[in-house]
Formats: structure tokens, C-alpha cells, sequence
């Protein structure tokens, strides 16, 4: 759903349900110029799905294989191009070419074979011929997370099983930690270090230049904490970290239930990056302000767990949700003289 936020107001006001997707939804990244938004699913989804927000419609839907999903995604700077990854530890790119009308086209994802020694792009057409011929990938599980480089020119990328990468876009690897068990991911201006939440619910800096690391945070007790978040209660999900904010900010929050191992996405937002929105497994949108503990805004109409939810980089009052009930939602400011939504009221705060 699209939910539009208000903040004079306080209030979120629903806009439209992108319907159509087969499986439940679990990853959502906007370009940064706010126009596309990628829609992921679990490891059991082998499609990704691309929105345009101007016009709300789907603009492309697209997978590498049936047998391989697509299971996070980080659009570059541009916004002409992304990186994603898949739950056989397997990386693609995929650039979209522009139409006369300004139209983006995505081109076929382009798999990226990730080798500490040997370098190799296997395009499409020769992936099952050459894959299996050449040296297995470097990469062994599910990926989680990636994030682009601050120079533009390179990315990270983690998962589940211990793999960690500072890599070049044609699948060179600049350096690793091996071990490190990524959730989220976030590179920092100065061009060196990578924050990493991991599953030991730490989160960590990680210097690529020098090659070292420390704790920024350890969930739960965390001296670092500035500020615990009420209101929201999670059972065998847990919400891992989000980062961004005016001042690369960044939240971790760790369930008691160490069974649990799925991730809901917080995220950061609004027009001075001092919100935060978060879904919940009690199928409601939380959203806080930074300065108090209470949430300012409990928005309900999915109908199973909110995996993620993803704030407009460019249109501050437009949020997005994704869930299990295979629906995105859009919230944000109603347009004067449209005519009401056929979902549940907005909420006030």
C-alpha cells in the first residue's frame, strides 16, 4: 500500500494497493532520485519487481533463474542501475537503459561471479553452460543485504553464512571478513568503513583500508543507547537495523526469542531524516519521531506481517509497506479533492 504522512498534520492517509505479487513481499529499495522502487520476495521468490512511482504502475518484472530468488537489492547513486543478490549466494547487476520518452528499460540481470583469484561477468546465455565449469563462487548462501560504495564504483555485499564483500562490479574482490553474518549494511561517506549488523545483534564498523573493525553497539545493554523505542512488541521476528538519518544514524533491536531468524526492515525519514517507520508481525506500520519514545502514528491494513518498509528518498511524505499478504501499500498526504480510499481510516496520532 502507498500511505502518505502529514507531518503538520500527523497523520497518514492511505493512497493505493500495487496488488499482483505471487509471494509474500520481504525487501523493498527506492532509486534515489525516488522515481523506481524494487520489490523482492523470500528465498522462495524467484522474481523481482520494479514499480515507477510516478506513475504507480508495474514497470518491469524480472528473475535470473527459477531456481535462484532475488533477495536484496541497492540501487546506485544514478539511479540507472542496481546490484541484487540472490539465496544461492549468487550477485547480478542490471542497468536500465533510457527511452526517448525517459522511459527506463532494465536490461537483463547480468550475473556477477564473485572469485578471490579469477574474475568472471557470465552473461545470461552462458550461465549453465559455463557456471558449472568454472571455479564455484565464493559466496554460499542467502544474500541479505548490499550497499553501494560512497566512490560509486564499487559495492558490498553480505549474507546469512558468513560472507562478507568489498567487491568490483565485475565480481573482483578488493576484501573480505570471512564469518561475519550480515542482516543490514551501510557505507559511510568517508569512502572506507561499512557499518554491518550482524546476527549476534552487533552492530560494526568495518575499515576496508586498514582492514580493521569495532563495536559500535551490542543488543540488548548497549551503552551506546541513546533512546529505546516503545510500543512495539515482536515475537519470533526481529527487527535487525536500519541505518541512514541526518547524522548516519543507525537503530539495532534484538528479540529474546533467539529462535527467531526472519528480518523486518526498519528505515529512516521524512524531509530532515528524523522519522522512523517500522512494520511489525502484528501487521500494523509504527513510525516514530526521534525525539520521544512513543510512536507518533499506528497505521493498520495489511493483513499479515509487515516485512519492510521503505521511505521516499525524494518525496519525504510518501512511505511504502510490504508484507506477507502479498501487497505493497502506499501511504502519504491525500491529494486535495481526491476521492477516498476503500481501506481502513487513516490513523491519527
Amino acid at each position: 500500500m502507498v500511505w502518505d504522512y502529514d507531518p503538520e498534520a500527523k497523520r497518514l492517509s492511505f493512497r493505493k494497493s500495487l496488488e499482483g505479487h505471487t509471494y509474500g513481499v520481504s525487501y523493498l529499495a527506492w532509486s534515489p532520485d525516488g522515481r523506481y522502487l524494487i520489490a523482492a520476495g523470500p528465498e522462495d521468490c524467484p522474481d523481482l519487481w520494479i514499480w515507477n512511482m510516478e506513475t504507480e504502475q508495474l514497470h518491469q518484472k524480472m528473475n535470473h533463474s527459477q531456481e535462484d530468488s532475488l533477495t536484496a537489492a541497492a540501487w546506485h547513486a544514478t539511479s540507472d542501475k542496481f546490484v541484487c543478490g540472490g539465496a544461492r549466494g549468487q550477485f547480478y547487476h542490471c542497468t536500465l537503459d533510457r527511452t526517448r520518452d525517459g522511459r527506463g528499460v532494465a536490461r537483463h540481470l547480468r550475473q556477477v561471479c564473485v572469485r578471490r583469484r579469477a574474475r568472471a561477468v557470465l552473461p545470461l546465455h552462458a550461465r549453465r553452460k559455463i557456471y558449472h565449469r568454472v571455479h564455484e563462487p565464493l559466496a554460499r548462501g542467502l544474500v541479505t543485504a548490499a550497499a553501494w560504495h560512497a566512490t560509486s564504483d564499487k559495492f558490498v555485499c553480505g549474507g546469512a553464512r558468513g560472507q562478507f564483500y568489498h567487491c568490483t562490479l565485475d565480481g573482483g574482490v578488493i576484501n573480505s571478513w570471512d564469518g561475519v553474518r550480515v542482516n543490514a549494511l551501510a557505507c559511510r561517506a568517508d569512502a572506507r568503513s561499512v557499518l554491518a549488523a550482524d546476527t549476534h545483534h552487533r552492530v560494526r564498523s568495518y575499515d576496508f583500508g586498514e582492514l580493521t573493525d569495532r563495536n559500535l553497539a551490542l543488543v540488548p545493554g548497549a551503552r551506546a543507547l541513546v533512546r529505546r523505542f516503545r510500543g512495539l512488541s515482536q515475537g519470533h521476528f526481529t527487527i535487525h537495523a536500519c541505518f541512514g538519518g541526518a547524522h548516519q544514524d543507525f537503530i539495532a533491536s534484538g528479540s529474546e526469542d533467539n529462535k527467531g531468524h526472519f528480518t523486518i526492515h526498519a528505515c529512516f525519514g521524512g524531509a530532515h531524516q528524523d522519522f522512523i517507520a517500522s512494520g511489525s508481525e502484528g501487521k500494523k506500520v509504527y513510525i516514530w519521531h526521534m525525539s520521544g519514545e512513543e510512536p507518533v502514528a499506528v497505521v493498520a491494513g495489511h493483513t499479515r506481517c509487515v516485512n519492510c518498509v521503505a521511505w521516499n528518498p525524494v518525496h519525504h511524505d510518501v512511505l511504502v509497506s510490504a508484507s506477507d499478504d502479498y501487497s505493497l501499500r502506499l501511504w502519504g498526504p491525500k491529494e486535495a479533492g481526491a476521492p477516498p480510499a476503500t481501506s481502513p481510516a487513516p490513523a491519527r496520532c
